[in-house]
Order: structure tokens, then sequence, then C-alpha cells
């Protein structure tokens, strides 16, 4: 993996606009150059939300710090100068910007204030993000960038040793069988009974609350264990955070019910007014009964009929049916793409969206690598990036015996 965090401007100010308004931070310093600090906010942006070892984090740390140590380098260099006309037009952009995002100044304001913030606080953010940028920038075109060669048996080189990263796509043509089921009461009951066995085996001690969301959970944070963090009010459905408000530290809750689906929670934590909470939710759905009993009907009108020939029966059930003309992975829903991927025609029935969904695979278009000729340029801009990253790390571990330098993680 290259690491282009060194050369990120403008898009990591985006990402940080974007984290500023989504989560508040507990603020520590993690790393310290000379009176300059690294606060654990700004790791964090660069981190994108990914899941990363504690190794990783620590690389891309030390890449951070390499990053300041260019720039207070490049600072001091009288022939490196940045105009503040030029600071400030960039930081005026990107408040537009987010005026624009925000449906105006006042909406902007509105949603810095609920984060205890102000517009000062963010054009401050910018301008110091941005200026750093400019002088890295300043001293990677005079510097670094000239003195980097890239030879045409290196851009084949690695051409050829990274095809993947160099394909079209695969393409599927699709059609799904879309049959509206309402949920049964019975069908509801079948899942409190299942949360309340799930709970009784979580307070025996049988298996742990993240083992339990890992295996039965069916929302977004089932891998991770059901974890939501630090929560605090209104981040959440109000009918939740009245469960998760009115709970004991290590309390499991009894079976509820959002709008999601019904819901076991774990009260890990309370920190003032934040809750560390973890959850499984289980979402209403025909009983496996019921699904298999369709899909018994269908594969035996599929059997007999084939695809085309087995929808006038279905039309009777009210089954809709929905075609798909060579569509590329990252357009296809997760749930259906999932599907498209394990079977070879006709896949099982899944519950989504309020009904039962039959994927029929007609044709898959396999990943073609791409012509060599057509993508050199960005081959070019790819090795250009790795190697002026590099340069930067070396020139830096140079530089470090003039700098006092602190990790603190």
């Amino acid at each position: 993996m290259f690491k282009k965090i060194l050369l990120l401007v403008v898009s990591v100010i985006l990402i940080f606009s974007s984290l500023v308004f989504a989560q508040s931070y507990e603020e520590k310093i993690v790393a310290r150059i000379n009176d300059t600090i690294i606060l654990k906010s700004e790791l964090d942006q660069f981190l994108m939300g990914r899941d990363t070892t504690e190794e990783e984090k620590l690389d891309i740390l030390k890449d951070i710090i390499n990053r300041k140590i260019v720039y207070l380098e490049a600072s001091e260099k009288k022939e490196i100068q940045v105009a503040e006309e030029e600071i400030e037009k960039q930081v005026d952009g990107m408040i537009n910007d987010m005026k624009k995002k925000f449906g105006g100044e006042s909406g902007l304001q509105k949603a810095l204030q609920e984060q205890g913030l102000s517009v000062n606080n963010l054009r401050s953010t910018y301008r110091n993000r941005i200026k750093e940028n400019l002088y890295v920038n300043e001293y990677v075109g005079r510097e670094i960038r000239p003195n980097i060669n890239i030879t045409e048996d290196e851009l084949k080189e690695f051409y050829n040793k990274h095809e993947d990263k160099f394909q079209n796509p695969p393409k599927y043509t699709y059609e799904i069988a879309f049959l509206p089921v309402d949920v049964k009461e019975d069908d509801i009951e079948e899942i409190k009974t299942s949360l309340s066995s799930i709970r009784h085996k979580i307070l025996n001690q049988e298996i742990s609350f993240k083992e339990a969301a890992k295996e039965y959970s069916e929302g977004p944070t089932a891998q991770k264990g059901g974890d939501l963090g630090y929560i605090e009010k209104g981040q959440l459905v109000e009918s939740f955070e009245e469960v998760i408000y009115n709970m004991d530290e290590g309390e499991i809750s009894k079976p509820f019910k959002t709008k999601y689906g019904y819901h076991i929670a774990y009260l890990e934590d309370i920190k003032d007014n934040k809750r560390k909470a973890f959850h499984i939710v289980i979402t209403p759905k025909p009983s496996e009964k019921k699904i298999n009993d369709y899909y018994n009907n269908f594969k035996s009108q599929y059997d007999k009929n084939g695809w085309n020939g087995l929808k006038s029966w279905a039309e009777k059930l009210n089954i809709k049916f929905f075609n798909f003309n060579e569509v590329k992975p990252n357009e296809i829903n997760s749930k259906i793409m999932e599907h498209l991927k394990n079977t070879k025609e006709l896949s099982r029935p899944f519950y989504f969206n309020r009904g039962l969904v039959i994927v029929y695979l007609i044709n898959k278009t396999e990943a073609k690598k791409r012509d060599f000729s057509e993508i050199k340029s960005r081959i070019k801009n790819m090795l250009m990036s790795r190697k002026i990253d590099e340069k930067i790390n070396e020139v830096a571990n140079q530089l470090k015996d003039k700098y006092y330098i602190e990790i603190f993680i």
C-alpha cells in the first residue's frame, strides 16, 4: 500500500470537516516536534475510520511527523515563500464550500455550535493545514520532484507487478424477483424469543456479548461485536437512547423495538453524558419455513418453465421483476452483490427492503486487464507519488537530529 498520506492536501481538510461534525474527540497529544504538537484528532483524520493495527497507526503517525519536519524546514528557507493572500484565498474557498454543504452560513454556524465550535475555529484549523500543505508542496516542487526520474522499464515493471490495480471491473447483468411480504406477529415473537435466548446465554456466561453479536446480529456493527462506541443523546434514534440511558453500567437489556428491528443492548461504561454501548439487532422477516416454502415453489416453476416462463405464474402472486444490465460491483447493493458472487444462476430468497428477493444471474463479464498505453500516465503519477513519499521520509530522517521528538502512543 502506498503512503499517499504525505501528499494529501485539500482532501485531508475535507475529511477533517466531515469528522468535526460526526463526533466529538477526547483530545490528547499523540506526538510533539519541538513546540509543534500532533493531536489524536489529527491522527484520526488520516486514519479515515479504517480499522488499523497499532503498528499501522504508529507508521501513519510517523509519516505525519515526517511531514511536519519537512514543513518546519521549508518554512525556515528564505527561498521558499508562501503568500498570505494564497492562504486566505484557499481558506475562504473551503469555508464557502462548507457553507454550501450546510445550506448557508447559518446552517454551518449551527452545525459548529452543536460541537462547541465556531467559524473562527474552523478557519484557524483550515489555515494551519493549508499553510503546511503549501509549504510542503513548494519544498517538494523545488527540492524533490526535479530530482526524480522514472524510466519506461520502471513503469512496465510496476504495471506487471500490480495487474489487479489496472483492471476494468467485472459487470453483471441480472434480474431480481421481488415479493412484498408483511411480517406476521408470530414472526416477531420468534425474534423476541431468539433474542431472549441469546441474552440468557450471555448472562450464563456461555458466550460473551461481543461473540454473540458477531454470530447473531444483522446490523452493520456485527463484526465489531456490536460496538457503537461512546454515544451521546441525539446521535441515535430516540427509542434506542431511551433504553440505553435508563440502564446501569454492566447491564444487558431485555429485547426492545426500534424502527431498525428488535435489539438487546449492553451498557459497558458511563462517562458523564456519554454511554459506551453494544447491541445485537435482528430485523423482522418471515420465518425460515415460509422462506423455504416460497423458494421450493419458485424453484419448481423455474425448473419446469425457465426464468421467463415462470413470470406468468409469478404475476398472480404479485411478484415484481426488475432488470439490471452490465452493472459494476460498486454500483450494486452489497446484499445483492453478496448473492451475485455466490450463485451461478438462481439465488436462494433473502429478505430485503420488506420483501423476499431472488436474484437471477443472466451474464457476468469478467474483469479485464487494461492496456499499458491506456494507463501509462496514471502509473507514472502513482510511482511519482510513491517516490516523493519515500524522499520526504528520507529528508525527514536526515533532519531529525535538529528536532526534539516525542511519541505518546
